[in-house]
C-alpha cells in the first residue's frame, strides 16, 4: 500500500543470492552457449501448487537485487524495496518473487568476463551482442532451487 507517496509493508531483511545454469542454451539469434549462469534473489514462499510465482527481471541498468538487503552488496535496500515485501504492492505475503538477473550483465551472471567453456578464456568481445533474457529467466521458475 503507498500512502503520501510512501510505501508501507514490512521489511524483508536479508536475501541472498542464488544461481541457475542451463546448459547448450541456444539464444534468438542462433548461438549456442555451452554454459550459462543466471543469478537471482527470491522472496516470499511458493505455494503448494506453484501458482503465486511472479518473475521480475530488470533493465540492463540494475542487478537482480530487487528487495531487502543482501550482504553482497553492503545490505543496501534493493532497487524496488518500497514496492517488494509482506503488505507492500508486490505483497510477498501472497506471492513469491523470482527477481532474475540477465545474461551480460556483472552481478553474477554469465558476461563478457566469465570464461568461455569452448576456448579456457574470457569471452570478451566475442561475447553474444544479441541476447535472450527474457526466455533464459523463466526456467528458474521451475527448478527445485528457486522454491526455497
Amino acid at each position: 500500500m503507498v500512502v503520501g507517496g510512501t510505501a508501507c509493508g514490512g521489511d524483508l531483511g536479508t536475501v541472498e543470492d542464488r544461481s541457475f545454469e542451463i546448459r547448450d542454451f541456444r539464444l534468438q539469434n542462433g548461438t549456442m552457449m555451452p554454459r550459462v549462469t543466471l543469478a537471482y534473489e527470491t522472496y516470499g514462499d511458493l505455494a503448494a501448487d506453484g501458482r503465486n510465482a511472479v518473475l521480475i527481471t530488470h533493465g540492463y541498468t540494475n542487478g537482480h537485487h530487487a528487495a531487502g538487503r543482501n550482504p553482497v552488496n553492503g545490505n543496501q535496500p534493493g532497487w524496488w524495496d518500497g514496492l517488494i515485501g509482506p503488505g507492500k504492492a508486490i505483497d510477498t505475503g501472497r506471492l513469491y518473487v523470482v527477481s532474475s538477473n540477465m545474461l551480460g550483465s556483472s552481478s553474477g551472471s554469465t558476461n563478457g568476463a566469465s570464461i568461455d567453456p569452448n576456448t579456457g578464456r574470457p569471452y570478451g568481445p566475442d561475447f553474444p551482442a544479441r541476447l535472450s533474457n527474457g526466455r533464459s529467466a523463466t526456467p528458474i521458475l521451475s527448478t527445485p532451487s528457486s522454491r526455497r
